[in-house]
């Protein structure tokens, strides 16, 4: 009993006491009531800022698209004016046009050019409105697998 009331004694004590730890708890909340509206004031910043940063990555993303597409269009076509200049000097004339059909392709220009060597062929070819040129050459004399000469 003694016990229970020398315990009473203090807890009338401590709650009659204006405590350090009480104000700092009462700050504390103060503080974080603050800092918790100027966070509420701040997300619709974040948000704006979020946005405006997705919105510039789509555009980039739809601007480097467009570029890859047209880097791999005219690597397209080039490859098509090549196949197309080797069945010309190949197959002459008929052949080149053939083979741009296949890709895709028109052929616009063919000429064919004697050297002493043999001959060189220049096409240009139009895919898709992209334009590629190409020259291939034909030796006079015939050659094994591995292009040396007899």
């Amino acid at each position: 009993m003694r016990e229970t009331l020398a315990l009473c004694r203090r807890i009338r004590r401590f709650s009659s006491r204006p405590h350090r730890t009480t104000d700092a708890i009462a700050t504390g909340m103060a503080r974080s009531r603050s800092a918790r509206s100027s966070t509420l004031r701040d997300s619709g910043h974040a948000l704006l800022t979020s946005a405006l940063a997705m919105g510039i990555a789509m555009c980039c993303s739809i601007v480097l698209a467009r570029f890859v597409q047209g880097v791999t269009k005219r690597a397209f076509v080039s490859a098509v004016a090549e196949a197309a200049a080797v069945g010309g000097a190949v197959g002459g004339r008929e052949l080149a046009e053939e083979v741009a059909a296949k890709n895709g392709g028109d052929l616009l220009d063919w000429s064919i050019e004697i050297t002493d060597a043999g001959f060189e062929v220049e096409v240009a070819v139009a895919v898709d409105g992209f334009l590629g040129r190409a020259r291939a050459a034909r030796s006079a004399e015939p050659t094994d697998s591995y292009g040396q000469g007899p």
